[in-house]
């Protein structure tokens, strides 16, 4: 099943960097080592996603360590890109299909 979400995060990564979202310049560790939930306070929402969640996930796969049992990533990247009239259906499309492989099916099960 890891090999399943690796691809997903492929998919991610590949429709940011498709829809020009992916950054060439790492934010400073004080914008990554934010308290917020998903940096909203220091980073937008595909910065989070490339510099943390992708990172974040990547290293429990290859940790052999147990995955988040469900995510609901959906719902702030798309108030996150209303807010800011940007239209990135790859991206939204990629997110939804992971939070839809974790409620249908768990990565740990």
């Amino acid at each position: 099943m890891t090999a399943k979400i690796s691809t997903y995060l492929i998919e991610l990564q590949n429709a940011l960097i498709e829809e020009q979202l992916w950054s060439c310049e790492t934010p400073t560790v004080t914008a990554l080592s934010s308290l917020e939930p998903f940096a909203i306070d220091t980073l937008e929402i595909e910065q989070w996603l490339q510099f943390i969640f992708i990172p974040k996930m990547n290293a429990l796969i290859q940790a052999g360590k147990p995955l988040p049992t469900q995510l609901h990533l959906s719902p702030i990247v798309q108030m996150s890109f209303a807010n800011r009239n940007l239209v990135a259906p790859n991206t939204l499309a990629a997110v939804a299909v992971i939070d839809r492989k974790f409620v249908e099916k768990p990565f740990n099960a």
